[in-house]
């Protein structure tokens, strides 16, 4: 019988800080089983990023609570969460690494054995046909979208049961992107990706969840989801996160 707890639940999650007039989440109730595939859209400055940064305690609610596999997410150890729920952020850095450190720096943290470590570095070097003139390499030295690949593998690599991905794809070409998901599909982990790239979303994500100004306002199967209700975009204002 399939695991019937959900990976995560959101009960009326609200998130607000001292110095913005307005919250960034208001009321959020959502539900994630294990293995969905959940694409968040809205335009900028609707709360995307907020709501991915709270799934790993990068923020914590102001109000409302969220689980994690039956467990209230406040009561997990926050290493062992991030372990678990691993966030890719939009901005690639390699914190003065080559590209090899730095994919394989996840891997030192949690002490996996380097016999381990090396396995698993040359099973995702595979995986992900990454060239290995970039192994080398560092920042400067790199594309915005090399630094974006890197940055994706090495979030892959931790082989987490969840992934938030934020604007996964913005430095990627069509190819590199297909191939992205492509590698995801294998891997059968929960997958919850902000994008504005809705034809990605379609093609990918098999749940669709429209915020705006903080709230959900339309969920749905991406097969049932209706496209017009998407707000069209605005200029974002000051404190905008996302």
């Amino acid at each position: 019988m399939p695991n019937s707890v959900p990976m995560f639940e959101l009960e009326r999650v609200s998130l607000a800080l001292p110095r913005l007039a307005t919250p960034l989440l208001r009321e959020i109730s959502l539900t994630v089983q294990a293995g969905d595939r959940v694409g968040l859209i809205g335009i900028a400055g609707a709360g995307k990023t907020s709501l991915l940064r709270l799934l790993n305690r990068l923020n914590e609610p102001t109000s409302g609570s969220i689980a994690f596999q039956g467990q209230d997410i406040r009561n997990a150890n926050i290493y062992e969460l991030r372990r678990q729920v691993v966030l890719v952020a939009q901005e690639a850095k390699l914190l003065g690494m080559t590209v090899e450190q730095a994919i394989a720096y996840p891997l030192k943290l949690a002490q996996l054995p380097p016999e381990q470590i090396q396995l698993r570095l040359q099973d995702w070097l595979d995986r992900s046909q990454l060239p290995v003139d970039w192994l080398p390499r560092q920042d400067f030295q790199l594309s915005v979208g090399q630094r974006q690949w890197v940055s994706l593998l090495r979030g892959l690599i931790m082989q987490s049961p969840v992934l938030l991905l934020d604007e996964p794809t913005t430095g990627l070409d069509g190819d590199r992107a297909n191939q992205l998901f492509e590698v995801l599909k294998s891997t059968q982990q929960t997958v919850i990706m902000v994008s504005h790239q809705h034809d990605l979303i379609k093609q990918y994500c098999d749940r669709v969840v429209c915020l705006h100004r903080g709230e959900i306002i339309a969920q749905a199967s991406t097969a049932e989801f209706n496209w017009q209700q998407v707000p069209s975009a605005t200029q974002p204002s000051a404190d905008d996160w996302d």
